[in-house]
């Protein structure tokens, strides 16, 4: 998150490789994690825009194994600005239109061979997301695999209920990896995340399998010709929704997980262990700061205005850098509420269940919502205010609360999501009562067979596709 240090450091090393320009162009799409305000936001994005063009007029050339080593990505954290990244993700995969083959394998004849694909360090999150998915999917309809690093495997064999499933553990080096899931012959691979590490983003430019697709692991489309799908749900899409991908858009009834419930440990901690007051209002925000958008500062500067015993609780992020700078902002942008916007050391994920169980009201951030910790909140049956954006991204916990039938708490405004956090938060038989109606309808969140049958016919959908498309 250091950007201007990280791009002195990278500008120094320059002379002591090979020239590229790929090199320039991992300098020049360093982004911020946390930005001072939305003026800034926008002028970063006309930067890298321009950029992204300058660089796709250069018709490069490159080895892919090249490409991979040097880790020329996407920035990951423009997912978090609010926008439609279509056009900058489709050119910015046209800069290395030149680099990787065309063709496809043939879809095999026989039983179905599907792989799961997920990277180093991403075995947590993939976990939460799918789990669920991957212990329940039918071993008679297909032969599952996951593809992961060497250093994920043990963790992934020691959670994963699923006797059937095999992995395919491969090594810290593109070129063996592709080899080792070229030589494998799936015939569908699922890519969990593609953009948050170089491996994920360039392996399905290899064109790996015949069907490749990828789902809200990936929040967003990735911009890649070789990727055939985006799995999603109605439940979080929009009806104009199929223009923000490249890829086709796949709309399952339900949700695209099966999860369990959070539950508490039989001696969790209350309130006071995290340092509140029983006399405050907690409104808490316990997401990732990227998500922290400067149109989110005002909303906050407005609770807190409106409530004198409210108190916005977030987490502090892995690096100390990104908490000084978002609270920088906070002070430059909000600064008579500012000093109630509290930051708590991170926690392990019983503390984190906790704290949520000690909140009056969970809010969720604009433009990128919360995922999974939507579902811990629901199985809490604590309420989530939330404002839909018009991307998938800012609209999962509206999925989530479409499907309970409970929307007491989604927002059609900044001014209607101020009113309601605020009515949850200092009117407690509100608060009850909306928590009574989450408690008795959430369950249709939680192990939810119907989604493993969606990607079922799903992942059967499209390999009867490809085949009929090669006898075509």
């Amino acid at each position: 998150g250091l950007v201007e240090e990280a791009a002195a450091a990278y500008r120094r090393s320059l002379p002591l490789r090979p020239a590229s320009p790929l090199y320039d162009l991992r300098i020049d799409i360093l982004c911020p994690p946390v930005f001072p305000s939305a003026e800034a936001l926008d002028e970063f994005h006309e930067r890298l825009q321009a950029a992204i063009d300058r660089y796709y007029e250069m018709e490069i050339h490159a080895d892919p194994t090249e490409i991979a080593r040097i880790g020329c990505e996407p920035p990951f954290d423009v997912a978090y600005h609010g926008r439609d990244e279509r056009r900058l993700r489709e050119r910015f995969a046209g800069i290395f239109r030149h680099c990787f083959p065309d063709g496809r394998p043939p879809v095999a004849d026989g039983f179905p061979r599907i792989a799961i694909v997920v990277t180093r360090d991403h075995e947590g999150i993939f976990l939460r997301g799918m789990r669920g998915v991957v212990e329940h999917l039918d071993p008679k309809r297909f032969d599952l695999s996951i593809v992961c690093a060497e250093s994920g495997e043990s963790r992934l064999r020691a959670e994963i209920g699923n006797p059937n499933v095999k992995y395919l553990p491969v090594p810290d080096d593109f070129k063996t990896t592709v080899r080792m899931i070229r030589e494998a012959r799936f015939d569908l691979l699922y890519f969990w995340e593609v953009g948050s590490d170089p491996f994920n983003y360039f392996l399905p430019f290899m064109c790996l399998a015949p069907v490749q697709c990828l789902g809200w692991g990936t929040s967003y489309t990735s911009g890649v010709p070789a990727i055939d799908y985006y799995i999603s749900s109605e439940l979080t899409e929009t009806p104009s929704a199929d223009s923000h991908y490249t890829e086709k858009l796949v709309r399952l009834a339900t949700l695209p997980t099966y999860q369990y419930r959070a539950e508490l440990t039989q001696s969790f901690k209350g309130r006071e262990a995290f340092g509140l007051a029983q006399h405050q209002h907690v409104y808490l925000c316990a997401q990732n700061l990227r998500k922290f958008h400067p149109d989110f500062d005002g909303v906050l500067g407005r609770i807190l205005r409106h409530d004198p015993a409210g108190v916005v609780v977030v987490t502090k992020p892995e690096y100390e850098h990104m908490e000084a700078s978002l609270q920088d902002r906070f002070q430059a942008r909000i600064p008579d509420v500012s000093d109630r916007i509290i930051f708590l050391p991170r926690m392990p994920y019983a503390d984190y269940l906790a704290l949520t169980a000690a909140a009056d009201v969970v809010l969720d951030p604009f433009h990128y919502g919360g995922g999974v910790t939507t579902y811990d909140a629901l199985s809490l049956a604590k309420p989530i205010v939330t404002l839909p954006s018009q991307y998938q991204r800012g609209r999962y916990t509206l999925g989530c609360y479409k499907k309970t039938g409970v929307t007491d708490c989604v927002a059609s405004s900044p001014d209607d999501y101020v009113q309601l956090a605020h009515q949850l938060g200092t009117d407690r038989d509100r608060r009850e009562a909306v928590m009574e109606k989450i408690r008795a309808r959430k369950d249709v969140l939680f192990e939810d067979i119907e989604a493993v049958r969606e990607f079922e016919r799903f992942f059967e959908h499209a390999l009867d596709a490809a085949r009929r498309s090669r006898l075509e």
